[in-house]
């Protein structure tokens, strides 16, 4: 362990995965920007809650409700659900 580096990753709040995927959204270089979807508070909120604190769980499931939806598509708590399930 002398040269092993060990890094504690915290869980993050649902608050703070909420405003991730809200980044994610509107960010078209690194994120969904260029597919102009709207997103209903509800539905961000379940996802993050869903993710249990890990960022990368909560945008795949944003990443899987947006293919649900297509391009200029709304996200909705029920689109949201079913992107939970795939």
């Amino acid at each position: 362990l002398s040269r092993a580096r060990v890094f504690v990753l915290e869980a993050l709040t649902a608050a703070d995965l909420a405003s991730l995927l809200r980044r994610a959204l509107g960010d078209a270089g690194r994120g969904l920007g260029d597919l102009a979807l709207r997103a209903d508070d509800d539905a961000l909120a379940l996802l993050a809650e869903h993710a249990d604190g890990d960022a990368r769980r909560a945008l795949t499931a944003l990443e899987a409700a947006a293919d649900l939806v297509g391009a200029g598509g709304h996200l909705t708590e029920a689109v949201a659900r079913d992107a939970l399930q795939r």
